[in-house]
């Protein structure tokens, strides 16, 4: 009789130890996938950080290669003008795109360099390393190289032209002087505005009311004080300013040439010069006598 009550209980006490153990076996089942999920999150979160920083590099890098290739493009372009002045007879147009390609071709060679300076540092100050952005380096490098070796060579040519050419800019520049200069003298016009007396005082009209510059041949005398008159391009001179009631032109001028502006109270406040060439075809200078 006490085997059968004993045995009941024994199947019921080694039940309950069983669920008590199984419950135990799942919790710790559950630990482990959860720490599993937590790895995976790592791995994952990290691999994303991967993929965002190494895009951005790519971009950033990308954006540095395609601004080379664009200055190289420039360089190259620059560079058949040079090679068509060397064949080519010259003239004052040409040396001037010779003298704007070597100067841009300098230009995109500096940048290229500070480019590629950048460049360098970004790839060495760079912690992410795994084979792809290995490879990725080692790709941009080549690339880097090759630029050099171009622009290296293309320095070594623009310094060859300049010295070629050092004569010919030269020449050119002097001429533009020359030239600016004859402009500038052929333009040059002078005029004075005073009264009788003030003019009789400084040499420019004799005492019988004539032009002291001007005799019958029309040539200028050495009496002429020069330095009383004020100078400036016929080009860039449009009126003459007056403020007198009577004046009188010294100087021969055709009236078709010129108008005399009248204030309300009929002072003839300025001169204004209609026709510059047909003003001062008789006389480079102009003498207007107030009274």
């Amino acid at each position: 009789m006490m085997k059968k009550i004993f045995y009941p209980f024994f199947i019921l006490l080694m039940s309950c130890q069983s669920g008590q153990m199984s419950e135990d076996a799942h919790q710790s089942v559950v630990d482990s996938l959860n720490s599993d999920i937590k790895d995976k999150n790592r791995i994952i979160n990290s691999l994303e950080y991967d993929v965002e920083f190494q895009d951005s590099l790519n971009n950033e890098y990308a954006l540095y290669i395609q601004k080379i290739k664009d200055n190289l493009s420039t360089i190259q372009q620059n560079e058949l003008i040079l090679n068509k002045a060397k064949s080519a007879e010259f003239i004052l147009a040409d040396s001037l795109d010779v003298i704007k390609a070597i100067e841009e071709m300098i230009q995109k060679i500096n940048e290229n360099d500070e480019l590629i300076i950048v460049l360098n540092q970004r790839l060495q100050s760079s912690d992410k390393k795994n084979d792809f952005y290995a490879q990725t380096i080692n790709e941009l490098n080549t690339k880097i190289a090759v630029t050099n070796r171009e622009v290296y060579f293309l320095k070594e040519e623009i310094s060859q032209l300049s010295s070629s050419y050092g004569k010919l800019f030269n020449r050119y520049s002097e001429q533009v002087a020359k030239i600016d200069s004859l402009n500038l003298e052929m333009n040059k016009v002078g005029y004075v505005v005073g009264t009788k007396s003030e003019l009789l005082e400084n040499n420019v009209v004799t005492k019988e009311g004539g032009f002291i510059g001007i005799g019958k041949i029309k040539k200028l005398s050495d009496d002429l004080n020069l330095n009383y008159f004020t100078y400036n391009s016929k080009t860039d001179l449009n009126y003459i300013l007056i403020g007198s009631r009577n004046i009188k032109l010294i100087t021969s001028h055709p009236s078709s040439s010129f108008q005399l502006i009248k204030s309300q109270e009929n002072v003839i406040d300025s001169l204004i010069i209609l026709q510059k060439e047909e003003f001062w075809q008789n006389s480079k200078f102009l003498v207007i006598e107030v009274k």
